[in-house]
Order: structure tokens, then C-alpha cells, then sequence
């Protein structure tokens, strides 16, 4: 959907974040490529989890949408999350790879966390782009996320969405939206409430 858009609509806004920056269409998938880049390059390959520990933003889009583009399953990881709660959902997704924010790093200490062998900041997802292998085929029905509960007994547990699913949530939710106009995304983005929305810009 990115690569058909960035041909169709190269030069209209696809995000303005908080700080006031933003993405066309074409920008972002540039950055998309080149995170994805990053990523293969740490062994991240079709079907394989991704933990994303980060609050809403630009990172967190990049994380997701890198993520998906080599056909990897995005992970998001509520912010509050630490101790066993922390310990349980990072061993429950099986990733290999978290991209987290500096300040909740710390909270990683004493764990036991035996797939997880990669920590890092959003600021490595800078790779080659001309090194992408982007040649993974992607169906409807591939798992495109994990999306933890909350609200539940018990530790939580982990939602296997696929792109269907998740395609057409953003369809039926905000169909009503037009050509031009804007949706404000308010919720995090470790929740269904943050993600939908952020789909309905694609």
C-alpha cells in the first residue's frame, strides 16, 4: 500500500506529528526503506517479531511500517509495562529485536529475557535502502501485528492480527472520511484505538 501510494500521491502529507514535522507520501517511504534496511541488517526477515517500546510518534510509525515492509510482525509494547508484566509479554512475542526509547531501557535490568538479543533506539533504524532485499511476498492473511490486551485477567495476551483484518477495521471505522481530510490520532499506538487510525492515513 506505501509503494502504491508514494507512485500515486508522491507529494501529499501522509502524517504530521507533534513536533510539527511531517511526511509525504514519497518521504515516507523512503524512511520506511531505509529503516527496513536497518533492520534486515540485525537478521529481521519475513514472519520474524519486532518489538516496538516506544511512545506514539515518529519513531513508532517507522518502527511499525518498517517492520511490516519486510513482511515482520510489528509487536508495540505499552510504555508502562515493567517487571513480570514486562518479562512475560516480551517472551510470550519471541522477538529477537526491540526498538525501544532511551528512558524505558533501564527497566530491561535483571530480567530474564533468553530471544532477546537486540536493543535499540530509533536512531539506528537508518540503514541502506540500496541494500533492501524487498523481496518477501506479503498475503492479506499474514499476520500483520501482536497486539497485547489490557483490561484483562491474568497477564496479558498477545492478539495475532492479519493485514485483512486490520485493513478492513480502518475501512469500516472511518469510511467516512474524504478525500483531503485529516484524522487525529489520540491514542497510543501499542492499542487498537492508535493503530486503526494511523491505518486509515494508508
Amino acid at each position: 500500500m506505501l509503494d502504491a501510494r508514494a507512485v500515486r500521491y508522491p507529494d501529499r502529507r501522509v502524517a504530521l506529528f507533534e513536533d510539527g514535522s511531517s511526511w509525504t507520501y514519497a518521504e515516507c517511504r523512503q524512511r520506511v526503506r531505509s529503516a527496513a534496511a536497518a533492520l534486515q541488517a540485525l537478521g529481521v526477515r519475513k514472519g520474524d517479531r519486532v518489538n516496538a517500546w516506544l511512545p506514539t510518534g515518529m519513531p513508532m510509525v517507522l518502527t511499525w511500517f518498517a517492520t511490516n515492509y519486510l513482511g515482520a510482525i510489528f509487536v508495540p509494547m505499552n510504555t508502562a509495562y515493567r517487571g513480570q508484566v514486562l518479562e512475560h509479554v516480551i517472551n510470550s512475542a519471541g522477538a529477537s529485536v526491540m526498538v525501544a526509547h532511551p528512558d524505558l531501557v533501564e527497566r530491561l535490568s535483571g530480567l530474564d529475557l533468553p530471544k532477546l538479543r537486540h536493543v535499540i533506539g530509533a536512531s539506528a533504524l537508518e540503514g541502506d535502502a540500496a541494500n533492501l532485499d524487498d523481496c518477501a511476498v506479503i498475503d492479506h492473511w499474514d499476520i500483520q501485528c501482536i497486539i497485547y490486551t489490557s483490561g484483562t485477567t491474568g497477564p496479558s495476551k498477545g492478539v495475532l492480527s492479519p493485514y485483512l483484518q486490520l485493513y478492513t477495521t480502518a475501512v469500516v471505522n472511518y469510511g467516512y472520511l474524504e478525500e483531503g481530510e485529516s484524522i487525529l490520532v489520540n491514542l497510543p499506538m501499542f492499542h487498537v484505538g492508535g493503530t486503526s487510525p494511523t491505518y486509515c492515513a494508508l
